[in-house]
């Protein structure tokens, strides 16, 4: 009998190794029936004590006679959900028998658990809070214009920017006022390079003379600026789609990987209109 191969992801379930996961969603009914049966089997959760406490901090009918799980799966809506996750956790920290900390723990572990599982956008910060979850690289990117916007010049940017990503941060996401949000952020930052009231693929003709003074040294540079400078038209366009004129219909809200996209697309462009916006104020000698 041959050899077999080394398994690559021991002990890991069949479904998670073989299935097709695909995109994390937001909703899913298995999260949430697993989410009741965390709930009912332990303890500290399953009393009438944190059913008052449900009841309080969140404003919902705790069950009476039906299971956690079926309460969570037909009685919750999504940010109430949520909410239950860390109410649970400030309830278990608070238990006057000691050993809070660690139940919050090992609930915060055993919840993220059931995130990752059931591929859903979510993860459970250290003390109990949701939190929207895309990847690493996206909040890298964030952090990173954030920075580049972390000056006063552009404290209207990074307030539209932060609204943007706040809105895709509520569950459900908000990809309309997503894109919204970070499109005027990057329309504050082209205003104070140009003379434009507004940003569009006409008026971000303004930026070519910009481009020609800083890399007329360079031809290479130059070309690859203006290829940069076309990109940035197609993502105007793009977003264009999502944000509502007034005597138009309301478009509907964009899927939400393509939400994702043109959001992580905004950060850089936002940070190369701010470096654009630095070189040109100094070429001015500002």
């Amino acid at each position: 009998m041959s050899e077999q191969p080394p398994d690559p992801a021991p002990g890991v379930r069949f479904s998670h190794v073989y299935g097709q996961r695909g995109e994390p969603t937001e909703d899913s009914e298995r999260m949430r029936h697993r989410i009741g049966a965390a709930i009912e089997s332990d303890d500290w959760l399953n009393n009438r004590i944190f059913m008052l406490r449900l009841e309080q901090d969140i404003g919902v009918d705790a069950p009476r006679t039906e299971m956690w799980s079926t309460f969570v799966k037909r009685r919750l809506t999504l940010n109430d959900v949520l909410d239950l996750i860390t109410v649970a956790a400030e309830y278990l920290r608070e238990r006057p028998a000691g050993g809070g900390e660690l139940m919050v723990q090992n609930w915060v572990t055993g919840l993220n658990r059931i995130f990752r599982d059931e591929n859903v956008h979510y993860r459970v910060e250290p003390k109990g809070g949701v939190r929207f979850y895309i990847d690493e690289a996206f909040s890298q990117a964030r952090t990173a214009t954030i920075a580049a916007l972390s000056v006063p010049r552009y404290a209207n940017a990074i307030a539209e920017f932060e609204k943007g990503m706040a809105a895709l941060a509520t569950a459900p996401p908000d990809g309309k006022g997503a894109i919204r949000g970070v499109f005027a952020a990057a329309e504050a930052v082209f205003r104070l390079i140009t003379a434009a009231h507004r940003l569009g693929a006409d008026e971000l003709a303004g930026l070519a003379p910009i481009l020609q003074r800083l890399y007329a040294q360079d031809g290479t540079a130059l070309r690859s600026a203006q290829k940069m400078l076309a990109s940035l038209k197609d993502w105007v366009d793009a977003a264009h789609f999502y944000r509502h004129e007034e005597g138009s219909e309301e478009p509907a809200q964009p899927p939400l990987r393509l939400a994702i996209y043109i959001v992580d697309s905004a950060s850089t462009h936002l940070r190369w209109l701010a470096e654009l916006d630095s070189q040109n104020q100094e070429l001015k000698g500002g």
